[in-house]
């Protein structure tokens, strides 16, 4: 399995390899990926199950999504200016709050 850089995964994401999720992709809650690719700067709606399919750069795949070939990926529009900066708000925020925890001092004395 691979994740490109600034990819954002959420939590109750199952990835079952092989699989490439691509650069600044955004994988949304509760999404399942089997044996897939994802391009770069995608969008993946909640509860999708994308399975041996490889889903181009700068699609949109619908929250609630069915894909068990590539002939379903065929369907899907582009990532809208709102979707994109939506996925840079969520790497802004992922990064504050690593920088929060990195900042934490547990060994300190109180």
């Amino acid at each position: 399995m691979r994740i490109g850089p600034k990819a954002s995964i959420a939590h109750g994401v199952v990835i079952h390899g092989p699989c490439v999720i691509g650069e600044e992709s955004f994988v949304a809650l509760r999404t399942v990926i089997y044996s897939a690719t994802i391009k770069d700067f995608v969008w993946v709606g909640m509860g999708s199950i994308i399975m041996r399919a490889t889903i181009p750069s700068h699609i949109m795949v619908p929250a609630g999504a069915v894909i068990r070939s590539q002939e379903d990926a065929r369907f899907f529009r582009t990532t809208h200016v709102k979707e994109q900066n939506y996925q840079k708000d969520v790497l802004v925020a992922c990064h504050n709050i690593r920088q929060a925890y990195k900042a934490l001092d547990v060994t300190q004395e109180q």
